[in-house]
């Protein structure tokens, strides 16, 4: 039962299976109906062609569907591996944590014990580094300093602790009150993970691709019920050995009869049999996830790089969906009117994936503290803007610096310049430490240190080039309009020589901008997308920071969560809507607010950072942590971690979240009028003719060429401005609106009318051979589409060439298209012996494309002139 807990602790679902190999992946692919028919349909093929015609050109159809059920299998099995693959991450969180051993004093000896295996009554030594391996209260040792926003200080008087915190400073032991699934952890994660977690855009995308696949398989079946119905009804005995029905009882044994004569009789009608297996094909069910994987792959890298990462592929599509978006007050929102914007330690550039020695991050907080020391002191906004900078970066802890560090004395050398010294005191475990703590203008402070720090601990000669990099940096600063601090100490025995300080670090500061966070805040409340504030903090600290940020709304509910935790399942169902603040708020609280909106049709985000918001994360359609501060279990447990922990990314995000949610159905669009028309076009052919004007290989290369190349143009369309003022579409939206179907019957029905006229008339009307008129309906089926994808660029527009220029990649897919199929139709003349096409015809196929563009725009302007019709009407 624990090592269930431990799963739940890294973020993965109880029900979910060990990462599969990729031969497991293939193997499960292969496990599959469809692949069946169309080996069945690959083992027809093979036998009626050799046997007909020999075996020098009789293999090909068959081993072009061989090579169609590889690329199936392949790109199925690709798929659920990269699927695999992002909760690689999350596996080997699972493995250390389960495998973490720690000291536990047990029937009174010291052991070591894996985590799963500690249980209540336990004593657990704590160490810097460590994590609270259970629930459990401190016993003795030192002051420990925890990173639970909540619960950071643990001592004497506030001795109880919680499974998951990581311990920053100091030793000490605990007694563990319960452990595994009995921890208040464990007790909230069991209420929100009972499935894995399925983005609505997943789920959306696998209910098409169930649908696509059983439509696939009743029109293949319909076909030949079709044909059979046909052969029947003939006055011509076309197949020899057909039964004649003429004065016969029609019974169920001579249609099974004359079913396994048309089956099992080697003729040219089992050709169309392995046609309609190969209707499957057309779909290609696989394609509509893998080519929306690799595309959300492309986009996940470009955009979010250097700016955030995404664990779960499909999260940034899903941000374009969300409607509410529920956030801490350190969920990316800037709490100080001065802002750190660089920061240097020795020759490295500091940012949030650095590694600072401990001791030099010790140094440093010590010296960005020494202004709250003097209880005289009101300190100025710009070290209220240091101090706060410190505690979400370097996790810089007050009260833990109170405890330990006493001031000695303080100086101020020069108020023109700035400067200040403080001699301070300092506890550090078995020793006392007395320092002198310089902060000042940067070059003032760097003239007077003789040693500097780097960043892993080391302390070094500040030599002429070194002290000349130095100065650069500061001037580099500088150009860049920033204020330059440095931070330098020394310890007082050690030399009394004015010159031998040790340079920590350099800052440059900034008056903090809330014109891009309000910016990013009303973007996201003129895109429908409602921001909430849910904290622990007092409902008046909280409301200062909204009015702040551009969040309050005066007509919005302002609560504590004591209160909504009091109210009714009615009550809290119709005022959930409103809530702009909740205060006070406990993880259960935030829990159940994310329940709630869920409930009422809300795609919600939740931005966090600590570990007890781990399950309101989990719970949400999309988890959001800052990276710079956040705990390890909140990132283990969201699916977006933005770096540098500023909202205005979230807007970023969000913005190209709903391009790749349109990106999404363009190519949906795209995919199903191909696959309508097809479907239609063979089904009525079939049923008249009793042969289809596109064969099957036809249809899969088609499908392959005019699929994957148009589905990445499509899907790589960059987002336009205006983007993100359309309305989220929420739970509730449909993946497939009213405009793409549209859309979709106008192409297809264009395709179909005009394609099956030239299959009947094409003689009579282009004057051409029943050859070169096959080879004309099969080049100007892929034209078509080609066509048709300028007319998906935009779903609602009728300008399908705004914005074309910026998509490089849609002017090469075109090219590449077009000059697959040009090679395929020569190729099948020289392999199959089918006509070629002159100029002119290529021209009558370019102008069948050309036309779809009129259609759409017709299509388009009457249904605008439709709705307007009807609006008039409604007012």
């Amino acid at each position: 039962m624990r090592r269930i807990f431990d799963r739940l602790a890294s973020g993965i679902s109880q029900t979910e299976p060990a990462t599969k190999t990729f031969f497991q992946c293939l193997l499960k692919a292969c496990n599959s109906y469809m692949i069946v028919l169309l080996l069945v349909s690959m083992v027809l093929s093979l036998w009626y062609w050799i046997k007909t015609e020999g075996l020098e050109t009789g293999w090909y159809e068959g081993f072009i569907i061989l090579v169609a059920i590889i690329i199936l299998v392949v790109c199925h099995s690709i798929r659920d591996f990269w699927h695999e693959g992002q909760h690689k991450l999350s596996e080997k969180e699972l493995l250390k944590m389960t495998e973490t051993v720690v000291q536990v004093f047990r029937g009174g000896c010291q052991q070591e014990l894996s985590i799963s295996d500690i249980v209540m009554g336990d004593i657990v030594v704590l160490k810097r580094g460590y994590q609270v391996p259970a629930d459990g209260l401190y016993v003795s040792g030192e002051v420990l300093e925890l990173d639970d926003h909540s619960e950071s200080i643990i001592n004497g008087q506030n001795p109880f602790m919680l499974y998951g915190a990581k311990v920053i400073r100091g030793n000490g032991r605990m007694l563990v009150t319960s452990a595994g699934m009995n921890t208040e952890w464990g007790k909230m994660m069991s209420k929100v993970i009972q499935a894995p977690k399925k983005t609505p855009l997943q789920a959306q995308l696998d209910k098409l691709n169930t649908r696509t696949e059983i439509i696939g398989l009743l029109t293949s079946l319909l076909i030949l019920v079709e044909l059979l119905l046909r052969l029947q009804l003939e006055k011509e005995d076309d197949s020899p050995g057909f039964p004649s029905m003429k004065g016969k009882p029609s019974t169920a044994k001579d249609l099974m009869d004359a079913v396994k004569r048309i089956v099992l009789q080697p003729t040219r009608k089992i050709s169309i049999f392995t046609t309609s297996l190969h209707m499957l094909l057309v779909g290609i069910t696989e394609g509509y996830p893998f080519i929306i994987t690799l595309s959300l792959r492309y986009w996940n890298k470009k955009t979010l790089s250097g700016k955030a990462f995404a664990p779960e592929l499909l999260a940034r599509a899903t941000m374009g969906s969300v409607t509410t978006i529920c956030t801490d007050k350190i969920g990316g929102l800037t709490l100080s009117p001065i802002q750190v914007k660089m920061c240097r330690i020795g020759e490295e550039d500091i940012n949030g994936d650095s590694v600072i020695d401990p001791d030099v991050v010790d140094a440093l907080c010590d010296g960005i503290y020494t202004p709250v020391l003097d209880p005289k002191n009101a300190y100025s906004s710009e070290e209220e803007g240091v101090l706060s900078w410190a505690a979400l970066k370097l996790g810089m802890r007050q009260e833990i610096l109170k405890q330990s560090c006493t001031l000695v004395e303080t100086k101020e050398l020069n108020s023109n310049e700035e400067r200040s010294l403080v001699l301070m005191r300092k506890n550090r475990e078995n020793e006392t430490v007395t320092c002198l703590h310089w902060k000042g203008p940067a070059t003032t402070i760097l003239a007077r240190c003789s040693f500097y720090y780097d960043s892993k601990g080391r302390i070094n000669d500040m030599g002429r080039e070194k002290r000349m990099d130095f100065e650069k940096f500061i001037e580099q600063m500088q150009s860049k309009h920033l204020k330059t601090i440095a931070f330098a100490y020394k310890k007082i025995n050690e030399s009394s020589e004015e010159n031998s300080f040790i340079l920590i670090g350099l800052l440059g500061l900034r008056d903090t901008d809330w014109t891009e966070t309000k910016k990013a805040v009303e973007a996201c409340r003129n895109a429908g997308v409602n921001i909430k504030m849910v904290s622990s903090g007092n409902i008046s600290e909280l409301l200062d920071i909204a009015i702040q940020c551009g969040m309050f709304d005066p007509n919005s509910l302002v609560l504590d969560g004591n209160e909504f935790q009091n109210y009714t399942d009615k009550e809290r169902m119709d005022r959930v809507d409103r809530i702009s603040i909740m205060g006070n708020a406990r993880p259960s609280d935030k829990s159940l607010l994310v329940e709630c909106l869920k409930q009422k049709g809300h795609t919600v985000a939740v931005i966090g950072a600590r570990r007890d918001e781990a399950p309101a994360i989990k719970h949400s359609d999309v988890g959001v942590t800052m990276g710079t501060w956040s705990t390890k279990m909140a990132k283990g447990n969201s699916d977006i971690v933005i770096l540098d922990g500023n909202f205005s990314v979230l807007e970023t995000i969000m913005r190209h979240g709903r391009c790749a949610y349109e990106n999404v159905q363009k190519y949906i669009q795209h995919e199903l009028t191909m696959v309508i028309a097809a479907l239609l076009i063979t089904s009525i052919s079939t049923g008249l003719l009793g042969d289809a004007p596109v064969t099957a290989i036809q249809l899969a290369f088609g499908s392959v060429i005019v699929g994957i190349p148009g589905g990445l143009a499509l899907l790589t369309e960059p987002p336009a401005e205006k983007l993100i003022g359309k309305q989220p579409v929420g739970q509730g939206g449909k993946l497939i609106t009213w405009a793409m179907w549209r859309n979709i019957i106008t192409q297809a029905s264009y395709q179909v009318a005009i394609l099956v006229t030239i299959q009947f008339k094409g003689k009579a009307i282009l004057g051409i051979r029943p050859k070169v008129n096959k080879s004309l309906v099969f080049n100007s089926f892929v034209i078509c589409q080609v066509f048709n994808l300028f007319n998906c660029r935009k779903l609602e527009k009728k300008n399908m060439f705004q914005g074309i220029k910026k998509n490089l990649w849609f002017w090469v897919a075109v090219v590449v298209i077009m000059g697959l199929q040009a090679a395929f139709i020569e190729i099948e003349h020289w392999v199959g012996g089918s006509a070629r096409l002159n100029c002119a015809q290529w021209g009558t196929c370019l102008l069948i494309g050309m036309v779809s563009w009129v259609i759409d725009c017709i299509g388009k302007f009457a249904s605008d002139l439709i709705t307007l019709c009807i609006g008039s009407i409604s007012r």
